[in-house]
This record gives C-alpha cells, sequence and structure tokens, in this order.
C-alpha cells in the first residue's frame, strides 16, 4: 500500500527538475543575450563579422542574424585591398602615372590607386605638368 507521503515525495522530485530545467533555460536565454550583447557593442565599435566570427567561434551567419535581430544596420562589405607590392609606391613617385605604375605591376588602374593611397602615398593631379 501506498502512504501518501510517498506520493507528495515524487511530484516534489518532478517540480525540483522542471524548476531545473527552466533555470538552465533561463541561464542559456542569459548567456545568449550576453553574447548578442557583447557583438552589438563590438561591431559598433568598428570590429568586422569576420573578426567576429574568428574571436567568438560562431557561425558567420549566426552572428551576422543575432546583430540583425538586435536591431544593427550592417556596414557595406569592403573589399579587401592587399598592400602596395615593393616599389610601387617608388615608382609613381619617381614620376610614373598610375596607369604605367599599374601596367608595370599587371593590376588595374583602381587597384594601383587604392594600394598606392593605403600606403601613404600623395597622388598627384591628373594630367602631366608642363
Amino acid at each position: 500500500m501506498r502512504e501518501t507521503g510517498d506520493c507528495g515525495d515524487d511530484t516534489v522530485g518532478q517540480d525540483s527538475t522542471e524548476q531545473d530545467v527552466t533555470e538552465q533555460r533561463t541561464d542559456a536565454e542569459d548567456s545568449a543575450r550576453s553574447v548578442a550583447e557583447e557583438l552589438v557593442r563590438r561591431y559598433q565599435g568598428g570590429e568586422t563579422l569576420t573578426d567576429l566570427v574568428e574571436s567568438k567561434n560562431l557561425s558567420f551567419r549566426k552572428v551576422r542574424e543575432t546583430l540583425l535581430e538586435a536591431g544593427v544596420t550592417l556596414r557595406p562589405a569592403m573589399p579587401l585591398t592587399p598592400p602596395a607590392p615593393p616599389g610601387m609606391a617608388e615608382a609613381y613617385r619617381g614620376g610614373k602615372s598610375i596607369k604605367e605604375t599599374a601596367a608595370q605591376f599587371g593590376l588595374t588602374y583602381g587597384q594601383t590607386r587604392r594600394m598606392l593611397l593605403n600606403a601613404g602615398v600623395e597622388l598627384r593631379r591628373r594630367g602631366r605638368p608642363w
């Protein structure tokens, strides 16, 4: 025969388990909220999506979705410009045009111009000085 105390103990055990699951869910939600807040803060501080993906070991998609869900407006993707190859800045400073410098290094005009600017080269006005 079952005593009433046994039935009460089973119920208490189930309530405890449900409470543990609820606490775990709340902890997971708090952790996710904390990660989202950090991602927003760092992205708005200037870090790129790639920086965040690498530092948090999350997928690109997850980081992007988290930022969008938080109401962040994403910056447009910027194509990466590699550094100017050795001798490029010197060739331009030596009097070659951007077009001539581009041909020498096998690059487009736009690539060469961006590389020179990123290298801190002050560009001349268009046209040749007479």
